[in-house]
C-alpha cells in the first residue's frame, strides 16, 4: 500500500516479472508518473494499459540464469534482496529459485540473501 505515495518526481518504474499485483494506492499522488518498463505479455504491460501509461518493453535476457537476479528483471539489485526475503518469509512472492541459490547448495535460504547483499556492497563474493 502507498509504496510510492506522493513521489511527485517519479516518472518511470520497472516492474519485474515476479510482480502480479499492484495496489491501487501504490502510485497515489505521483503526478509525473507516465511510463512503465517491463516484459511483453507480463503484468507490467497490462498495468500500463489499464492505467493509461506508456509501456516500454525490456529485452529478455539471452541467458535466463543470472545468479542473484531473483525477480527476473535482468539486474541484480536491492529489489532482489527484498523479494527473496519476502519469499523466505512466506509472503507468496514469486522468485526465480535457480537465480536465488547463489551458493549452489541446492537450498534457497538466508545465506543466499546475505551473499547477494555482500555482492551488492562490493564484497569479494562470488554468486554462482
Amino acid at each position: 500500500f502507498y509504496a510510492f505515495d506522493h513521489c511527485e518526481a517519479l516518472t518511470t518504474v520497472t516492474i519485474p516479472k515476479s510482480v502480479t499485483e499492484i495496489e491501487e494506492t501504490a502510485f497515489n499522488g505521483c503526478t509525473a508518473f507516465t511510463t512503465v518498463k517491463g516484459y511483453a505479455g507480463s503484468y507490467a504491460e497490462q498495468y500500463a494499459k489499464d492505467n493509461g501509461l506508456t509501456f516500454i518493453a525490456l529485452e529478455e535476457p539471452a541467458d535466463d540464469r543470472l545468479p542473484g537476479d531473483v525477480d527476473g528483471d535482468g539486474d541484480v539489485d536491492i529489489l532482489d534482496v527484498l523479494f527473496l526475503r519476502q519469499h523466505l518469509a512466506g509472503w507468496g512472492v514469486t522468485v526465480n529459485l535457480a537465480n536465488a541459490d547463489v551458493n549452489a547448495d541446492d537450498k534457497v535460504n538466508i545465506q543466499d540473501v546475505l551473499l547477494i547483499r555482500q555482492s551488492l556492497a562490493g564484497w569479494n563474493v562470488e554468486l554462482v
